[in-house]
């Protein structure tokens, strides 16, 4: 956690903005909408923040550094992104949305990306700062 902090850091903020420019264009453009700025502060704060924070810690900080001790790095990101996908299972499934095959290739492939920032910026502190955008801006559409 303490490698490459200010890289991580500046990294983070950096394709945070490419995807939030993403989701504007999304939101926007192509699907004449608008952000929902009206979250709860518990949103912002559990669903954004900690949310970010304690699946990075899990899944980029243990499991897939020490699958990555054992296997090759594209193979530890795959089986680590497909326990990524299944951890969510259980919210879908209580949200009644688990038959969105969408929403299965979507997040194996968000996880998968996380991986590859992890792996190409060194740094812990870019994919929970990349992670917590993206979680505030799928909350906010």
């Amino acid at each position: 956690m303490n490698i490459n902090i200010k890289k991580g850091l500046f990294l983070g903020l950096f394709l945070s903005l490419l995807l939030g420019l993403y989701f504007a264009f999304e939101v926007y453009i192509l699907n004449d909408q608008s952000f929902n700025f009206n979250l709860s502060l518990g949103n912002y704060l559990n669903g954004i923040l900690l949310v970010g924070i304690t699946e990075e810690i899990v899944f980029r900080g243990l499991i897939l550094q020490e699958l990555n001790k054992r296997l090759a790095f594209w193979k530890a990101n795959i089986i680590t992104s497909l326990l990524f996908l299944i951890v969510h299972y259980a919210i879908w499934i209580y949200e009644g949305v688990f038959f969105d095959w969408w929403s299965h290739i979507y997040v194996f492939l968000i996880g998968f990306i996380f991986g590859v920032v992890y792996k190409k910026t060194g740094s812990f502190w870019s994919v929970v700062i990349l992670h917590s955008f993206h979680n505030l801006f799928v909350s906010m559409v």
